[in-house]
């Protein structure tokens, strides 16, 4: 209902407007006026007695009953003070224009919090600080000021930065789509990306939701929020600030904290959100969703080309982006052999040759398109002398109901008619094959993951002895042998190791274990033994009292860990991390020397379903040699993924373990045993 007010308000106070052509407040009860916004408008202003033709009260306390929506444009430090009348006025939605908050360090995120304490006191919600405005084409609304109105349409679109609203709103303007709403967020000090989430989800008027931010103020609540809105509505976000100095500039523009480019790809993968990896790329999503999201696509594709270069670009860009190339039946090969030059190309791609005319076209295409193997068709033309680019375009329109067809007209003004004329039969044509084939391969990985049963995560820990073990421990870290014993606990395969103390019964220990083995310092507080020396590899009794005899003199109090030996195929990292914005988050990588050198790792939030798990360990580099490349057997992915599966449970069970890295986790065909383990506990969480 708050949220209805702040998009669909039937009076708004605009404080702060002003007389002054120049002033922003002055920007926005113009464009209020001139966007033909019927309902009832008050400009507040104490120094002003009329406003564009509107008389002009002190104080929004001066108006007779609360407005549905108050937005305030004045210096910050009297922003505080004006949000105490809004509340006290019974007004209960608002929009904070106003810069000079937590976006300019220390002193303005004072500011800041004093306006969310207000905002409780109230009751009430706002929009910003430090924002654009909200536009509502659908009623005339433009509560900006932005200059660009944009078209009425099924989009709605959130963004962190009011600034790169413009150029979006124009180019969808120029893509003929349009808005149902957009709202700018500001510094998110109350309402965020998941409160315009959830109401453009819920909303009959907005097939498609895009979004442009740069921080995560409430990870988990977004994850969940899209995991529902995903499998009706497509959810795009363009997420910026993922290089370190993005993520500096990102903090400095509106107060954010960045979230690692590694860590929102695995949550996007997760919730089903697709992400865009530019403004290209975001502007061509909402064109081919609009027209596709609701029709099946596939990852069998069709090319017809006029043009050898250009059909080699795509396919390389269909390849690259795990889509395929159809293979046409021995009945649409004869049939195009019928009409085509012999010196056309009748394979995927088909190039048609340069003097292809609109029959020709035309012909070939409802011909492929006609194909049982063919899921999508993608259809190019460069032009050259004597093609009639209208034409063409115009006989491609009358297969449009067939199969999902995307023309890519490559080139400027030589091409432009042909783009209109698509434009007017509710079609979307392209100019580049890579960026149109990035776009669509994203859209078909959403539909597929939309169609797949979700499998939950059902493994079973025992809550009573980890609830124990834990509980002994009594510290901020568990040792190595606490922490393979939890494991252990858990089901989770680990070496066998013994705890001792001096050389006597390391020796006896060692008789037990047999060598090779490794003997460490059992210690939580050494975060890299390797380089401290404390732990060493044992082939023999004489290796043992050497290494020993040295450990004991750099670590006289220290007790020591001696473990079997474990050889395997690979090894695996499995950790968890504690996230300001998405909590828990399980991870999974090259593992052992390779963690830190090949840097190939994936994210999810907890909690996770089977599904989670195996996608994560696909999306690894190293996951065609888990599978056996090259002739080698694949390792035991099912021990994995139940490994990451029983992490996952415990973590989410207990979480009080604020981190947790397996590494290595040594991995064979047969096996999956976690070789060292540490534990760190949070139990102000539990």
């Amino acid at each position: 209902m708050v949220l209805k007010k702040l998009f669909c308000p039937e009076s708004i106070a605009v404080i702060g407007a002003s007389r002054n052509s120049q002033k922003i407040g002055h920007l926005i009860f113009s464009n209020l006026i001139n966007s033909n916004f019927q309902g009832k408008l008050y400009p507040i202003n104490p120094k002003a007695k009329n406003i564009l033709g509107y008389k002009a009260l002190p104080s929004i306390l001066d108006l007779s009953e609360p407005v549905d929506l108050a937005i305030i444009v004045v210096p910050a430090e009297i922003v505080p003070l004006v949000l105490e009348q809004v509340g006290q006025s019974g007004t209960k939605t608002t929009i904070i224009i106003s810069a000079g908050f937590a976006e300019i360090g220390p002193e303005g995120q004072k500011k800041q919090d004093q306006l969310i304490k207000i905002a409780q006191k109230y009751d009430l919600k706002f929009l910003g600080p430090n924002c654009l405005g909200i536009i509502n084409p659908k009623i005339g609304l433009n509560a900006s000021w932005g200059e660009v109105m944009p078209n009425s349409g099924k989009i709605g679109f959130a963004s962190q930065s009011g600034a790169l609203a413009a150029p979006v709103i124009e180019l969808i303007n120029e893509s003929d789509l349009g808005f149902s709403y957009f709202a700018s967020l500001g510094n998110k000090a109350n309402l965020d990306e998941a409160d315009l989430i959830e109401f453009f989800g819920q909303d009959k008027n907005t097939d498609l939701i895009i979004a442009y931010l740069e921080s995560f103020k409430n990870g988990q609540r977004l994850i969940n929020l899209a995991q529902k809105i995903t499998s009706q509505k497509p959810l795009v976000i363009l997420k910026a600030g993922n290089t370190s100095q993005g993520a500096k500039s990102a903090q400095s523009h509106t107060a954010s904290l960045a979230t690692p480019q590694k860590i929102t790809q695995g949550v996007f993968a997760q919730a089903n959100i697709i992400e865009a990896n530019s403004l290209t790329d975001l502007i061509n999503l909402a064109k081919l969703l609009t027209v596709f999201a609701q029709k099946s696509l596939g990852p069998k594709t069709a090319i017809v080309t006029n043009a050898g270069g250009p059909g080699v670009l795509t396919t390389d860009a269909l390849i690259k982006n795990n889509l395929s190339l159809a293979n046409f039946s021995k009945k649409t090969t004869k049939k195009l052999a019928s009409f085509l030059p012999q010196e056309a190309s009748l394979n995927n791609p088909i190039d048609i040759l340069g003097n292809a005319n609109e029959k020709i076209y035309f012909k070939t295409c409802q011909t492929v398109i006609s194909d049982p193997a063919v899921d999508n068709l993608i259809v190019i033309l460069t032009k050259q002398r004597g093609t009639n680019v209208e034409a063409i375009a115009q006989k491609l329109t009358q297969l449009k109901n067939k199969k999902p067809l995307i023309p890519i007209f490559m080139g400027g003004e030589s091409v432009r008619a042909a783009k209109d004329i698509f434009q007017k039969n509710q079609m979307t044509s392209f100019g580049n094959p890579q960026e149109t084939l990035l776009s669509l391969a994203k859209i078909i990985f959403w539909q597929k993951k939309n169609k797949q049963k979700v499998i939950k995560n059902k493994t079973k820990i025992n809550r009573k002895k980890i609830e124990k073990l834990i509980g002994q421990a009594n510290r901020s870290k568990l040792n190595e042998a606490e922490g393979l014993q939890l494991l252990s606990t858990c089901q989770i395969d680990t070496p066998k190791f013994t705890v001792f103390n001096n050389q006597k019964e390391g020796i006896k220990t060692l008789k037990k274990i047999g060598c090779p083995a490794f003997l460490k310092v059992l210690s939580a507080e050494i975060a890299h033994r390797t380089e401290a020396e404390a732990v060493k590899k044992i082939t023999s009794k004489k290796t043992f009292i050497e290494q020993f005899n040295k450990m004991k003199k750099k670590f006289p109090q220290a007790d020591f860990i001696l473990s079997e030996a474990i050889t395997g195929e690979l090894e695996i990292i499995i950790g968890v991390k504690k996230d300001p914005a998405f909590g828990h988050l399980l991870m999974v990588g090259a593992g052992g020397i390779y963690t830190e050198i090949l840097k190939d790792r994936t994210f999810r939030a907890l909690p996770i379903t089977k599904n989670d798990a195996q996608e994560m360990l696909s999306e690894l580099r190293i996951y065609p040699i888990l599978k056996g490349a090259r002739g080698k057997k694949k390792v035991n992915l099912d021990k994995i993924e139940k490994t990451l599966l029983v992490i996952a449970k415990l973590v989410d069970s207990f979480p009080q373990i604020s981190q947790l890295d397996i590494n290595p986790l040594i991995v064979n065909y047969e096996e999956a045993a976690a070789v060292d383990v540490k534990i760190s506990l949070d139990n102000s969480s539990s």
